[in-house]
């Protein structure tokens, strides 16, 4: 007998005396952990150039923040990026700096 068949369920019925069912029981899937990713626009200086943004993701996955929050701001020049802006999310809560100068 299949060891994941070993959860009996006895009863009785009018057609018959007694009917013994096996259940197979299903787990549970694990907790999914999601992983955060702050981003920030600074000047060379460390003053903030524009409001920060936030991105979640389950840990493990990849991201590439590039395409999607790297982008000009008037009168500013993009530099450089501090951390990585391509990866995979942590438990760990994550920071990603673009900087410009002015």
């Amino acid at each position: 007998m299949d060891k994941a068949l070993s959860t009996p369920y006895d009863f009785q019925t009018a057609a018959t005396k007694n009917i013994t069912l096996y259940a197979k029981s299903k787990k549970l899937p694990e907790e999914i952990k999601t992983g955060k990713i702050n981003i920030k626009y600074q000047v060379e200086n460390g003053k903030e150039t524009h409001n920060s943004n936030s991105v979640t993701g389950n840990v493990g996955d990849i991201f590439n923040l590039k395409e999607k929050y790297l982008f000009e701001i008037p009168n500013y020049k993009y530099v450089k990026t501090v951390d990585t802006s391509e990866g995979k999310f942590s438990e760990e809560t994550q920071e990603v700096i673009y900087v410009y100068k002015y």
